[in-house]
């Protein structure tokens, strides 16, 4: 009879906490200089592992994040990473970058440079051209050794015991793989590609000795059998895999077999009795399936497979949840810690100027594709609860929209799952989704100008949107604001850039009623009291300069004077108008400041006659009932605002004021 398992995730946190200890606590050596990895390929306990990935578009560099975050919690050597990516290089860079974790360092190879050296190859894999590029490695990285791994993998184990491999190799070794966990090169008639044994070997987990593909001359080898195998093939099926397997046939000796549990293949097909170590414990998880979503289900139905994907996927989300702010406190005598602050100020009557925290964003988060034809984008921020704002938004605005969306890791499948499930956000591609993690635990102030920027500086989101609306996430557009906004820019913005055109902003009296869609939905609902001017009784010095009485019978855009505490959603200029004081989070004063830069910078503001926002009531965030009930938080925020003023005074005003 089978041994019954402990349950994995409990298994698994419990030996995750003690290795979370281990990691947290100072070293029990002394710390010493970083040392070289070795030549025969192992490497000392400082020696930086080198690992090589091609990630290119939002479910790779999703899965990406997962991957990082498990190798990071299991080892405490520094990690290099060789990232083969085109589009997604500024993703990529932004995302590592804002993480900020010790001992990791990266290098970005474009694709570009290097793709006619594949292209000529006829695939059908869905990887496309990206598949084939792991070829060209010994091309692109200048080391004589690295791990190869595929995005869609998670390591339960120390990377440095995969590294280690590499002791191993005979002299002539060049390749380490693990044999393929299905019958695909034995199965459908003979029309697959040649592979070792009948059975060939998986390419998503490589050793890879470039030194040596370099000594054989790979680039000619590689061709060579690429051309032969297309006179009787009309493509390859899986991509780099049939091409390696099919030289490894003609080259034997360059194969370097790996323990078989350094990649348990979760394939459609996969028959574990090839490697029995898999349904116990596997080191590494590899979901070589073509739905590879991170944060989605994956199937974990057949035979010889419920009990052992089902694990398998328990790895997997605790990964996908894990707090990754958690790794930038590895403890190892090979590295530093992080010089950035990253804690965040927790205490109910703490100015969260205080606070000195890195947020981790994540550009380009969901499926998205640059738009040539529109150049107005809606630039907005949100939290989770806000997500069917941003629907109802997108259901009314058919152009691009650039937002950014505040929500901790735990919360990521929840958002995927509805972002999947909604017709409206998954059919519009026109939306750039970027994603600012939020600390676990909820209870940091809400970083209100860092999201409004990130959603700004990403607007252009490879189609390069001239103009752009600023709004906030819980407010709605007419109907006509499309059409609007193309003629504003046309008729007011296109030959002045310091021009604020601006939205009248409108609330509604309860929550529930139906969003006006034309002005005269709105003057009706205004005149039977379900909506009114935005905060009109609560802060009437906001919005008071857009003159809403005259906007009533107005028949084309007028202009407005600036005053005090003026802050107004407004369509402008993309490349001119300034980004926003990041110090503000939290309620209170961080628009009004942003407008005040504006008109310092001699900004005209005018009207729109005809289009308007619509605020849809909610419960008041955390940081408003701060605000509402603590007089020395009020008092903190305020003493910002006159700072943050008096230095844009200092800086742009003409003279400038005494005491600058």
């Amino acid at each position: 009879m089978a041994k019954k398992r402990v349950p994995f995730i409990t298994g698994l946190l419990f030996t995750g906490c003690l290795l979370l200890l281990y990691k947290l606590l100072p070293p029990t050596t002394g710390t010493s200089l970083p040392s070289q990895a070795h030549d025969d390929g192992t490497s000392s306990e400082c020696g930086a592992i080198h690992v090589a990935m091609v990630s290119e578009g939002f479910t790779s560099n999703q899965n990406l994040v997962v991957l990082l975050k498990s190798i990071l919690f299991n080892t405490r050597s520094p990690l290099h990473l060789h990232i083969i990516t085109q589009s997604s290089a500024p993703s990529i860079d932004i995302l590592l970058q804002t993480w900020a974790l010790p001992g990791l360092s990266w290098r970005l190879y474009n694709l570009t440079q290097f793709q006619h050296r594949v292209h000529w190859i006829p695939n059908s894999h869905y990887s496309g051209i990206f598949g084939l590029s792991k070829l060209l490695l010994p091309e692109m990285i200048a080391r004589d050794r690295v791990i190869v791994l595929d995005t869609d993998i998670v390591l339960d184990c120390d990377i440095q015991l995969l590294w280690s491999q590499f002791q191993y190799m005979s002299p002539r070794a060049a390749i380490g793989l693990v044999e393929n966990m299905s019958g695909w090169y034995s199965i459908g008639g003979g029309g697959h590609w040649p592979a070792v044994n009948q059975s060939g070997f998986n390419t998503g987990v490589m050793l890879v000795r470039l030194d040596r593909l370099r000594a054989v001359s790979w680039p000619a080898v590689w061709t060579h059998v690429t051309r032969t195998q297309l006179m009787t093939h009309l493509s390859t099926q899986l991509a780099d895999q049939d091409i390696v397997n099919a030289v490894l046939v003609q080259y034997p000796s360059m194969l370097h077999p790996l323990p078989c549990q350094f990649n348990c293949q979760y394939s459609d097909h996969r028959d574990w009795t090839r490697c029995p170590p898999c349904a116990q414990h596997p080191l590494l998880v590899h979901w070589n399936l073509p739905s590879k979503n991170a944060y989605l289900s994956v199937k974990t139905a057949g035979p010889h497979r419920t009990e052992e994907a089902g694990w398998a996927r328990e790895m997997q989300q605790l990964y996908s949840n894990m707090d990754g702010y958690m790794l930038r406190h590895r403890k190892s005598p090979c590295f530093p810690p992080p010089s950035h602050g990253d804690t965040v100020a927790r205490d109910g009557f703490q100015c969260w100027e205080e606070s000195q925290f890195a947020h981790r964003v994540h550009t380009f988060f969901m499926p998205h594709v640059a738009s040539s034809r529109a150049n107005v984008s809606l630039v907005t921020h949100l939290t989770l609860d806000r997500v069917e704002r941003l629907e109802a938004a997108a259901a009314r605005w058919p152009g691009p929209i650039s937002a950014s969306l505040y929500l901790q890791e735990g919360h990521v499948a929840r958002f995927v799952q509805f972002w999947a499930a909604s017709p409206v956000l998954k059919a519009n591609t026109n939306i750039a989704l970027h994603l600012v993690v939020e600390p676990a635990g909820g209870s940091a102030a809400y970083p209100i100008n860092l999201m409004r920027n990130v959603a700004l500086e990403q607007s252009g989101g490879g189609g390069g949107a001239d103009y752009v609306i600023l709004l906030d996430g819980d407010f709605v557009p007419s109907a006509d604001l499309p059409q609007r906004a193309a003629h504003l820019v046309q008729s007011r913005l296109s030959s002045h850039s310091r021009v604020a055109v601006v939205i009248p902003a409108f609330e509604m009296s309860s929550a529930g009623g139906p969003v006006a869609r034309t002005k005269e939905e709105l003057l009706a609902q205004w005149r039977n009291g379900s909506a009114a001017p935005y905060r009109g009784r609560s802060w009437p010095a906001g919005h008071a300069p857009t003159n809403f009485t005259r906007w009533r019978d107005a028949s084309a855009p007028y202009p407005v004077r600036y005053r005090t505490d003026f802050e107004p959603y407004i369509l402008t200029a993309a490349a001119d108008v300034p980004r926003f004081n990041e110090q503000f989070q939290g309620y209170g004063w961080n628009k009004v400041v942003h407008t005040y830069h504006l008109s310092l910078l001699n900004y005209t503001f005018l009207v729109d006659h005809q289009s308007f926002l619509v605020h849809v009531n909610h419960p008041p965030s955390p940081d408003l009932r701060r605000f509402r009930s603590s007089g020395r938080y009020r008092a903190c925020v305020a003493a910002a605002k006159e700072r943050a003023m008096r230095h844009l005074r200092c800086q742009l005003a003409a003279p400038a004021p005494a005491g600058c």
